[in-house]
């Protein structure tokens, strides 16, 4: 037995235990994030926001509301099915794994002498009773109004060395300096294993999440149709980074529209996603198209775009919205497209807010905001001209009857009518065909090449497609067959001379501005 290394007049620190214990869990954190953590805490700068989520059940795109119990291999990094934790950051995400430990374990609060006595005389009523109780009974053993003792035993049964007055009130003896209690015992730890992100598993979440938008007049406008889905719950409700969830919200042209709320909500405005489906996105290219025209804006420019064009192209079409029926969501898809294939220098900062705020976070992801007049932007060319083309395609296939059939050169035509004059070299029929379901390039008797579509498509979830065919996997075929052969140079030549829509437009532009002066 040693000796305590303390003076004797030292005071001893009471050491007790509170029953019925509190339920904690340890979480052991990755280095890595420990240090992140630290190294804010101490620049006072804690941008990094971590977030507990699990994953519910899936539903179908194709019939809303029906819940699939889509189990996922134990390969991955979202676990067999849903309803499994994980702590996700912007950038990063970890499986929580709980495991056992056989060390003992306990979790100790420390109480300083003016918090005890805070903390007990703010006990129950029963034990203010007891305590006034067991007071007037002293009182009328003590005649003299001594004070008497009112002892709290600690785990070795010694004094805590607080005393009660007569009135009632516990009084603190000087020598005390508070005391340690344990709250908890830890017998289960909490671990973090990092998993990498599976885009694919991302998307098809949120597939199942995001109703499918098909026009100003789809019932899936309607409240009663189905629950709304907001932003926040996508990113509440996938276990996954906030950053590789926003990626893939912007290949998927997630949009969002004000909306009646639900039962007793419907006089507020609820901010709904959708994904939109091909013939939306095509009406709003075009929309977008004649509007680069009219205004003066030369789409396939050899130097870079300037920002202060595009914004006042959107200008326009917000104004035409405002009187047209269903332009606001066409105002919303085509800021969709641009966000999907515009490279900015730099992400916006709204000024005053902090980045921890999620509202804030998902503006800055989701809205197309620039910094300043002076910036540039890039177009990714080659995607956006094969996305128009895969657009065109779809429509026609999900418009088409059974006996529908188009040439080639007319298909080239309409593609070719609908992009900047630059771009139609690149147009590649075939490698389009070929990255398009329900869509295949065969012969008639006359031994001539035509586009024929099957209308019976149906996807992993077993629902028809439709236009709500990824553009992602569907650029990724187009992308892998690209090198194949292309269309003969007179099927081109014949486009360019029928390609007249930029003298149209150009035309309309002349005559405004002939009219304002």
């Amino acid at each position: 037995m040693t000796s305590s290394s303390q003076a004797s007049q030292f005071p001893s620190i009471p050491f007790s235990a509170t029953f019925p214990q509190q339920g904690f869990r340890l979480l052991e954190l990755p280095l890595e994030l420990a240090d992140s953590i630290e190294k804010q805490r101490e620049l006072g700068e804690l941008r990094l926001r971590l977030q507990f989520k699990s994953a519910p059940a899936l539903e179908s795109p194709g019939h809303p509301g029906s819940r699939l119990q889509i189990q996922t291999p134990s390969s991955s990094p979202y676990g067999e099915g849903q309803g499994h934790l994980h702590l996700c950051s912007d950038d990063k995400a970890w499986a929580v794994k709980q495991v056992s430990t056989s060390n003992s374990v306990y979790i100790t609060q420390t109480r300083t002498r003016t918090q005890w006595i805070s903390e007990s005389e703010k006990g129950t009523e029963t034990e203010r009773e007891r305590r006034r109780q067991n007071n007037e009974q002293q009182q009328q053993k003590d005649d003299d109004g001594d004070v008497s003792m009112d002892l709290d035993l600690n785990m070795n049964g010694e004094s805590r060395g607080y005393e009660t007055s007569a009135s009632g009130h516990i009084e603190a003896d000087r020598d005390s300096r508070g005391d340690i209690t344990i709250i908890s015992q830890v017998k289960n730890i909490l671990e973090l294993i990092e998993v990498k992100s599976d885009e694919t598993e991302i998307e098809r979440r949120i597939r199942s999440m995001v109703p499918l938008y098909r026009g100003n007049d789809d019932e899936r406008l309607r409240p009663e149709t189905g629950p709304i889905v907001t932003l926040r719950d996508v990113f509440s409700d996938i276990p996954a980074p906030t950053n590789v969830i926003s990626s893939v919200l912007r290949k998927l042209f997630v949009f969002t529209i004000l909306v009646p709320g639900q039962a007793q909500d419907k006089e507020l405005q609820v901010s709904a996603a959708y994904i939109p489906g091909a013939a939306v996105l095509l009406q709003s290219w075009k929309s977008f198209i004649q509007q680069c025209a009219i205004s003066g804006v030369k789409v396939d420019r050899v130097r870079d775009l300037e920002v202060r064009d595009l914004q006042d192209v959107l200008s326009a079409l917000r104004a035409l919205a405002d009187v047209e029926d269903g332009g606001n969501e066409l105002v919303a898809v085509t800021t969709a497209i641009l966000r999907r294939f515009t490279e900015r220098a730099k992400v916006p900062c709204i000024e005053g807010e902090s980045v921890t705020d999620l509202e804030t976070d998902l503006g800055l992801i989701l809205d197309l905001e620039y910094d300043s007049d002076e910036q540039t932007s890039k177009w990714n060319e080659p995607e956006l001209r094969d996305a128009v083309g895969i657009w065109l395609l779809e429509t026609l296939r999900d418009d088409a009857s059974p006996s529908m059939s188009i040439s080639p050169d007319e298909f080239l035509t309409r593609w070719t009518e609908i992009l900047p004059d630059s771009w139609a070299k690149g147009c590649d029929v075939p490698a389009l065909v070929a990255a398009v379901d329900g869509v295949e390039l065969g012969n008639v008797e006359t031994g001539k090449h035509v586009l024929k579509f099957n209308l019976d498509i149906t996807d992993a979830f077993g629902a028809r497609t439709g236009p709500d065919t990824a553009f992602t996997s569907s650029a990724s075929k187009a992308a892998a067959v690209a090198k194949g052969p292309r269309h003969g140079a007179d099927a081109d030549a014949k486009a360019q001379k029928k390609r007249k829509w930029h003298e149209k437009f150009g035309a309309q532009r002349n005559v405004r501005a002939g009219t304002q002066r």
